[in-house]
């Protein structure tokens, strides 16, 4: 075995003849009739592992698009400048009308009358 030679540069770290031994590395590519057995009860399905996990994440989706909906509403109802029927539009309307010179009621109106 060659010794083994670490060069930290700049934006790296070179490691240089690093041998590692087959024997010592975990071989994944096949399961054994255990590890079969094993995946099938990790599932997220009904009683399985991962099915507490799967019904958090679909709660938390739902709640997610339920309240991006309402967010969705709130703006293109309330918060609309461009609608007279939001609260934002017609705000934005009655200024437009309180400076609005042609208005009887509007502030330059009212001074000039004055």
């Amino acid at each position: 075995m060659r010794q083994v030679h670490i060069e930290v540069c700049e934006n790296s770290i070179q490691i240089n003849h690093l041998e590692v031994p087959v024997k010592e590395v975990a071989d994944f590519r096949s399961i054994p009739p255990a590890g079969k057995n094993l995946r099938r009860q990790i599932g997220a399905d009904d009683g399985q592992v991962l099915s507490p996990v799967k019904k958090l994440v679909n709660e938390a989706s739902s709640e997610t698009v339920r309240r991006i909906n309402d967010l969705k509403t709130l703006l293109s109802e309330d918060l609309d400048p461009k609608s007279a029927k939001s609260v934002l539009g017609a705000a934005l309307q009655t200024l437009r009308d309180f400076l609005n010179p042609k208005n009887t009621e509007s502030i330059q109106n009212v001074l000039d009358q004055a």
